[in-house]
């Protein structure tokens, strides 16, 4: 059985690099020199790589300005050194780009012999395209084959790989200018995107976030400049990752065998009172009834004028200018603030969760943001698990004046108020509905 890796990151060249530094035969030897990287035994050759089989899918605009997509196929030496590739144009065929490749891909993988499947195959996608649903499909795909048919290759997928590139990694994360898809476009150019007919409803950051979401692995390639920058980078990709994903910054020691679909620990803004590894730079507390909200000289952060029902609101810095926050509640949230809230665009963030609002208690509203603005969709309360919590959020931001200023507390304090205070929960339902401000206005109209 062949050992698939699914390869994603924003860009192409990333991505190659990252694949061919990996060993994939889980030893030292063989292993491809990155820049800046120098193998202790300095004979670093491509040797000892030939059995990894790379396709490789890229996307460009054609001449009727129009999406082009080319399937690159080679061993690991060829694609890296740019010779007997095998190249072919995939037609789109009015289907998605996510789609069309895993169909393409599909029907590649099974049509190779059982004597001709490499036993590792890395599958590197176009940049910002999500891997989650290929490596659905394919696994869909298996299940079938295995079923109805006792012959033929056989595919295991291994991991979805993001590669990214440390030295711009940060600042595209919360980089609101608009995606490019096809290679050779500059990320976040909106001239080029004018002209070309490329156009993406995503932000750069956008695309990243979901990018390293899909991810069981998150792989930072050089150029990281000091052991601060990788934690401080480690820190935020940990935050917009799934439960699941492990972070890699030292290349030189990463093997296939490292990249099972293992799990991690929480990350630091999404951890429960008492697990905080860094509790000089974060908060972790739990508020009960007319419990006090934690004093100023506690933790540094403004105190509440009154108290939310139930909750567990925790925040961690992730470096100097950038900070995480969870809050789990079982109070609903107050739409004016929501709506002021909302109004305010100065700070780019990524958020992520569910909440609920006193004057729609048969809705369930789920938000998704990325530094170029916020989505909330009305959704059936069958849809989001309230188990445990109405009011769900995780945001990851970046605060220009830094993560310990009082811009920061100020942001942690808005997020947390937030919530209906034990107060406001004794209000009739009919004093709800008289709520007049945008976020009513809007959910109202479903």
């Amino acid at each position: 059985m062949s050992k698939v890796l699914l390869c994603t990151g924003l860009e192409y060249a990333t991505q190659l690099m990252g694949v061919c530094a990996m060993d994939w035969r889980g030893t030292r030897a063989g292993r491809t020199a990155l820049p800046g990287n120098d193998c202790n035994d300095g004979t670093c050759t491509a040797e000892g790589l030939d059995d990894a089989l790379i396709v490789a899918y890229t996307v460009r605009m054609d001449d009727r300005n129009r999406l082009s997509v080319r399937r690159s196929v080679a061993g690991c030496c060829d694609m890296m050194l740019g010779s007997n590739v095998r190249i072919e144009a995939v037609p789109l065929d009015d289907c998605c780009l996510s789609c069309t490749i895993k169909h393409d891909l599909q029907a590649l993988l099974s049509s190779l012999p059982q004597d001709a499947m490499a036993p590792n195959i890395a599958v590197i996608l176009p940049k910002g395209v999500q891997a989650a649903p290929t490596a659905e499909y394919l696994r869909e795909m298996q299940l079938v084959h295995d079923a109805f048919q006792h012959d033929g290759p056989r595919i295991h997928v291994q991991s979805i790989v993001a590669m990214l590139d440390s030295s711009t990694a940060k600042a595209r994360i919360f980089d609101d200018s608009p995606f490019m898809q096809c290679e050779g476009a500059d990320l976040g150019d909106e001239s080029d995107a004018a002209g070309s007919g490329d156009y993406d409803e995503r932000c750069v950051g956008g695309a990243l976030a979901e990018v390293i979401a899909d991810a069981n692995h998150v792989v930072l390639l050089p150029d990281v400049k000091s052991q601060g920058d990788v934690d401080e980078l480690t820190g935020l990709v940990e935050a917009l990752g799934s439960e699941g994903c492990r972070v890699h910054f030292d290349v030189e020691r990463l093997t296939i065998d490292d990249l099972d679909a293992g799990t991690r620990a929480d990350s630091p803004c999404a951890r429960s009172e008492g697990s905080q590894d860094r509790s000089d730079e974060g908060v972790s507390e739990r508020l009960d009834g007319d419990a006090a909200v934690p004093s100023d000289e506690r933790h540094g952060m403004g105190k509440s004028p009154q108290t939310p029902l139930t909750a567990e609101i925790a925040w961690a810095s992730l470096g100097q200018d950038s900070l995480g926050l969870s809050i789990r509640s079982h109070s609903p949230v107050h739409p004016s603030r929501l709506s002021d809230l909302l109004a305010d665009k100065s700070v780019p963030m990524h958020i992520h969760g569910h909440f609920a609002v006193p004057n729609k208690p048969f809705s369930a509203f789920v938000w998704e943001g990325d530094p170029d603005g916020s989505i909330i969709e009305t959704v059936d309360h069958a849809m989001v698990d309230e188990s445990q919590y109405q009011t769900e959020i995780l945001v990851v931001t970046r605060i220009s004046e830094g993560s310990q200023s009082v811009a920061a507390q100020e942001f942690v304090d808005r997020f947390q108020n937030l919530l209906v205070t034990h107060e406001e929960s004794q209000r009739p339902l009919m004093s709800w509905m008289e709520q007049s401000d945008t976020f009513t206005r809007w959910a109202s109209m479903d």
